[in-house]
């Protein structure tokens, strides 16, 4: 069971944002889409597992740009 426990950590949102939207950015693009991230503010955190959160909303921005 141990197994499945992935390692949670403190992340400032915006680094997590930005991470992703470099990855993001790519297939709206291929699409003819334009991708978009507003300003996030500089000191909000959350307590998450970053591999699983940032598939997860990989995972929904490819088909919210396949579907678009």
């Amino acid at each position: 069971m141990a197994a499945n426990h992935q390692r949670r950590e403190w992340m400032l949102v915006k680094t997590l944002i930005e991470d992703i939207a470099v990855g993001a950015a790519l297939h709206p693009q291929y699409r003819g889409l334009l991708f978009v991230v507003d300003p996030i503010d500089d000191i909000m955190a959350i307590d998450v597992a970053p591999p699983l959160l940032s598939s997860a909303l990989m995972n929904l921005l490819h088909h919210g740009s396949q579907y678009s």
